[in-house]
């Protein structure tokens, strides 16, 4: 069975790799935003190229669907998105994106036995703020 991998930032650079990589047979999820959905649900994903054009619609989640941990994460997002991406969430009390992600390393690094302990911090600091915002 090959690897379950996700792409976080389906963009120019995540969705060129995740979809020669899904066009390649390999099993390919992108996480996506609401706004991200819909476009792609509606003109696919194209790629256009030297070695290949490729049209597809992509397996999409959002974050609160993510199920069962991934192999691989590409992480393909612009930093200056993904810190004002959590922070608005974070300010609107919205589910926080990276605790998925984060867990999902903690729970990895445990089961191979490897220290964590800024995740294992960062992971705890989110669990705790997700209980207050159920609160």
């Amino acid at each position: 069975m090959g690897s379950r991998i996700l792409v976080v930032g389906p963009g120019a650079v995540g969705g060129y790799f995740g979809a020669r990589m899904a066009s390649a047979g390999h099993d390919v999820t992108f996480l996506v935003r609401e706004r991200r959905l819909q476009q792609l649900r509606a003109g696919g994903l194209c790629l256009i190229s030297s070695v290949g054009n490729v049209t597809m619609t992509p397996r999409m989640v959002m974050a609160g669907g993510i199920e069962g941990p991934y192999d691989i994460i590409l992480l393909s997002v612009k930093a200056y998105s993904l810190t004002s991406s959590m922070f608005r969430d974070l300010l609107q009390g919205a589910p926080v994106e990276a605790q998925q992600i984060i867990g999902d390393l903690v729970r990895r690094a445990r089961v191979h036995q490897i220290p964590t302990p800024l995740l294992d911090l960062t992971d705890l600091n989110l669990r705790v703020y997700e209980q207050q915002r159920h609160a």
